[in-house]
């Protein structure tokens, strides 16, 4: 009886517990490399994509700070023997059928279609690969943002196109080598000065912080990292004027389900969770408007995002608006963002500060203006109108049709007067959150028709005046598309004259103009 007792305690405890399951423990060499040969410029951000690279492996990659082992601009040998001793320390863990073990390694830096430029050394492409294929691994990731580093996946068959069906995942089942390279073999990488990192790093970063989740369960696979970061680069780089970067990729793995790199739901007291409404592009900057760029999605679908604590800038982007705020994130918080907590950017703004994809705003103004007399004797002038406002990235045109009249009298006679103006203002424009300011320059030409009531003989008079000046103009964005313009100007009016003894002379009064307008966007 006691027997089949502690046998039954056994079969249930046995039937608790379950099967043994081995731990995945992840190793990364990340290198940085700003030096190349003596005749290539040495880069800005490569440690920087380094330590960012390295912040998510901690944060959420289920990488151990022991683990990972960084590499500042050292020698081909320096990196040969990392690579050597990350191997030997894989090796004594694989003891058992059980062991699972994830290599990652990562070069930022020079390079070509041979070899890695370590200064003024070389590494070449094959001994590379050989360090890294000839790990005991279960599977080798090996990422390389360098220019030309395309040859990497040539070794066996050059493969450039949208995501490839990785699949592994809580058990490593198999072997595997994967190679990522951020550009084709005939192509260079770039780095951005206000990504302040490599265009393809940039996008690798901000997927495995929960931009490329596209399955939405809160955690990023290699397939879903790569698609996301060849789709950012490619629309990134297409705008500038190197040219387009292909990221191509090489894999011989074996497997069934996905491997996870990034687990967006991992504890961490030190950072935060943020949910991200469908539709557009959110940016991320360090505490205010151009603070240093943490991290940048594309939300197709609602997207969870996570980042250190702290407080954000943000720049939501919609194909046909944008809005930017402030957002803190606490330690530890999961929270949603919310998106008219925001302030929506005018459009003209967009254009100027380039953060759309369009490079001109435009829209009608209905304006009513009053300027001083340019004879002497008469009142000051209303004149009411229509205008068109074009916005370039770097200066703004406004086309006016204006008409209007006065007039006075004297101890001689009576004045009426009757203008039409057509202006164009060339101007530059100074923007913050809600308000816009401009300066520019005013040049015009009017149509004058006078007429006269006398005891005498005086007829009609009909001149063409040429006006200049400078102007500013006050604009307040109002809600939607609508904005209230408040203008003043100073003009000088150049027109003939006839003087009372019958003399013609050219005249040009200074002449100050308020004005008040309405505007609208398309």
């Amino acid at each position: 009886m006691r027997l089949r007792r502690a046998l039954w305690f056994l079969l249930i405890g046995l039937c608790l517990t379950g099967p043994a399951h081995a731990e995945i423990r992840r190793y990364g060499v990340l290198i940085g490399n700003a030096r190349g040969l003596p005749d290539e410029t040495e880069l800005l951000y490569t440690m920087a994509d380094v330590r960012k690279l390295e912040s998510i492996l901690l944060a959420v990659g289920q990488f151990q700070p022991t683990d990972l082992v960084i590499l500042a601009n050292q020698s081909e040998s320096s990196v040969s023997d990392a690579l050597l001793q990350v191997n030997r320390r894989i090796a004594a863990q694989m003891q058992g059928p059980e062991d699972q073990a994830l290599l990652l390694v990562y070069y930022s830096g020079h390079a070509d279609q041979n070899a890695l430029h370590l200064g003024a050394g070389r590494l070449p492409l094959t001994r590379l690969r050989e360090l890294v294929k000839k790990c005991p691994a279960t599977v080798r990731i090996l990422i390389l943002d360098a220019c030309r580093s395309g040859a990497m996946t040539q070794v066996k068959g050059f493969k450039k196109g949208p995501a490839f069906p990785v699949q592994i995942h809580d058990r490593l089942s198999g072997e595997g080598l994967i190679v990522i390279t951020s550009s084709a073999v005939n192509e260079d990488s770039h780095e951005s000065d206000f990504l302040k990192g490599s265009f393809f790093t940039h996008h690798l970063s901000s997927g495995l912080l929960g931009a490329a989740d596209v399955s939405g369960d809160g955690r990023v696979s290699l397939a879903e990292a790569y698609r996301y970061a060849y789709e950012r680069t490619i629309a990134s780089t297409s705008r500038t004027l190197s040219g387009i970067q292909h990221p191509t990729y090489h894999f011989d793995l074996r497997g069934k389900d996905d491997l996870i790199l990034t687990d967006l739901q991992a504890h961490s007291g030190q950072r935060a969770r943020l949910w991200l409404p469908a539709g557009g592009n959110y940016l991320f900057m360090r505490g205010r408007d151009g603070g240093g760029l943490v991290a940048e999605a594309l939300a197709e679908q609602p997207r969870l995002v996570t980042l250190p604590a702290g407080r954000y800038f943000v720049r939501h982007r919609a194909a046909d608006h944008l809005r930017e705020g402030v957002v803190t994130m606490r330690p530890g918080s999961e929270q949603k963002l919310d998106l008219h907590s925001l302030t929506r950017v005018p459009y003209e703004q967009m254009v100027r500060k380039g953060l759309g994809e369009r490079r001109l705003a435009h829209g009608p103004v209905a304006i009513f203006v009053a300027r001083a007399p340019i004879v002497a004797g008469l009142s000051w002038q209303p004149m009411g109108g229509i205008g068109y406002a074009w916005h370039l990235p770097w200066f703004s045109v406004s086309s006016r049709l204006l008409a209007g009249g006065s007039s006075g009298e004297n101890l001689y006679l009576e004045l009426s007067q009757r203008e039409v103006l057509a202006e164009v203002f060339c101007y530059r424009s100074f923007d913050w959150t809600w308000l816009t300011a401009s300066v520019g320059i005013d040049l015009g030409l009017s149509y004058l028709h006078q007429s006269f009531q006398t005891t005498g003989m005086a007829p009609d008079n009909d001149s063409l005046a040429f006006l200049a000046g400078i102007q500013a103009e006050l604009v307040a964005h109002l809600a939607g598309r609508i904005s209230l313009h408040l203008e003043a100007a100073g003009l000088v009016y150049f027109f003939p004259e006839q003087r009372a003894s019958g003399e013609t002379q050219n005249a040009s009064p200074f002449v100050p103009r308020l004005g008040l307008g309405l505007g609208y966007q398309f």
